[in-house]
């Protein structure tokens, strides 16, 4: 996922076709692999950031794997 990458600007591109989906972004701030982690976000919808730490954590960790299920639930 590096930033103005050809997928990205594609991505970026027909996100209008999101407009009647409700999209949730998760996201952590400390993710190693995704740089800078705030940005790991869809351009549509909702943003939350989960505290953890390391890209594979957000669905490994019980804590944001709990915090995602109770978002997706409401």
């Amino acid at each position: 996922m590096k930033i103005n990458s050809s997928l990205l600007r594609d991505l970026s591109n027909y996100d209008y076709f999101l407009n009647d989906i409700d999209c949730i972004s998760f996201f952590t701030y400390w993710d190693l692999m995704v740089f800078p982690g705030w940005r790991a976000n869809l351009n549509v919808g909702e943003k939350i950031s989960l505290k953890i730490f390391k890209h594979r954590n957000l669905v490994r960790n019980p804590v944001a794997v709990e915090r995602i299920i109770e978002r997706l639930i409401i």
